[in-house]
């Protein structure tokens, strides 16, 4: 199942009532049905637009959160292609330069999560530079005591 991407670049002029009664012309979505905006009414016969769906984004919105829900399983039991993936990035010379020269420990000495702890792991708060590149960066990492990680990661260590 692929995940339902939009990006929002085409769009129609539809009309809609708002809740106060009144008519405006906004862009619509073709694909996932958001709303993009109001435009100008006078600049255009409203006669002409079709009506706002109301349904499509609600639609799109489903399927995304489905989509999300099959991943957030897969990545739970671990079946999933980026996570196999990711696991072998963990065991890579990468990874443990990142680790090992302590840069994001040294950098974050202290928890980020209580503040209290010292900082003994390097924990991902973004995956962007792993999901475009194929590694991480130090500032996509923040330094965690080991009961907070396991925390986070739904271990149970407090």
């Amino acid at each position: 199942m692929n995940p339902p991407v939009c990006n929002c670049q085409t769009w129609e002029h539809t009309f809609r009532q708002q809740r106060n009664g009144v008519t405006v012309v906004v862009k619509q979505c073709l694909v996932c049905g958001r709303n993009l905006g109001n435009v100008k009414k006078d600049q255009h016969d409203i006669t002409k637009l079709p009506q706002f769906d109301e349904g499509q984004y609600k639609e799109w919105s489903r399927e995304w959160d489905e989509w999300r829900a099959d991943q957030q399983e897969k990545f739970k039991t671990k079946e999933n292609e980026w996570f196999v993936e990711y696991t072998k990035y963990l065991q890579s010379d990468h990874w443990r330069q990142l680790r090992s020269l302590s840069l994001v420990l040294r950098r974050d000495p202290i928890c980020q999560r209580c503040f209290t702890n010292a900082s003994e792991q390097a924990h991902h708060v973004s995956y962007e530079g792993y999901k475009k590149f194929g590694f991480s960066f130090a500032v996509e990492c923040a330094g965690m005591c080991t009961p907070c990680h396991d925390l986070i990661h739904g271990r149970d260590a407090l």
